[in-house]
């Protein structure tokens, strides 16, 4: 892919402004129901919704998914530093991409607003705000966040419409006759 240049990039980027917007509502979805637990259930604490099955809790997790690396050394601004480098190469991409159609603009801004949404809680409060937590009989699944959650969802998208969509050939026949 070629540059297009400073100009271009950014009037491309605004073209995909769905991506932005789902992006920003993902934000927005997960800061608000962060604040909400904050205010409401103290840390470390929760509030059953459906007895042996789903519970809201307060719990900040500084490491990664399930509390991987919490113990290491300086891990939030490692984490912090690599989310901003993913946020950046998605907003690349979204400039770049010749024709993205509405599923990749879809995945990859629930993405980018999970990502950013985590981001804020990592240099805010050194950690992330997990409060989803469900159970299933003697499993309990580790608590989640709506960001989590819609990066995930946003990965699925990006993975179903790269390995079962169909993508536009720019080789495609354009009605002209081939001289052979």
């Amino acid at each position: 892919m070629k540059w297009p240049g400073w100009s271009d990039f950014w009037k491309r980027l605004g073209e995909r402004r769905l991506a932005l917007f789902v992006g920003l509502g993902a934000l927005l979805a997960d800061q608000a129901t962060k604040l909400l637990i904050e205010a409401f259930i103290p840390r470390k604490h929760g509030v059953t919704v459906i007895p042996d099955f789903f519970t809201l809790v307060h719990h900040h997790n500084p490491g990664v998914t399930w509390g991987f690396l919490r113990d290491v050394e300086g891990v939030r601004w490692i984490l912090v530093g690599v989310t901003v480098a993913a946020c950046l190469l998605i907003l690349v991409w979204l400039a770049l991409e010749y024709k993205p159609g509405r599923a990749l603009l879809w995945g990859f801004g629930l993405v980018l607003g999970g990502a950013v949404g985590n981001l804020v809680d990592r240099v805010r409060l050194g950690a992330v705000i997990d409060f989803l937590r469900f159970e299933f009989g003697e499993f309990v699944w580790p608590s989640f966040n709506i960001a989590d959650s819609t990066v995930v969802i946003g990965v699925i998208l990006l993975l179903v419409v790269t390995l079962f969509g169909r993508r536009e050939d720019p080789n495609a026949d354009t009605g002209k006759i081939d001289s052979e």
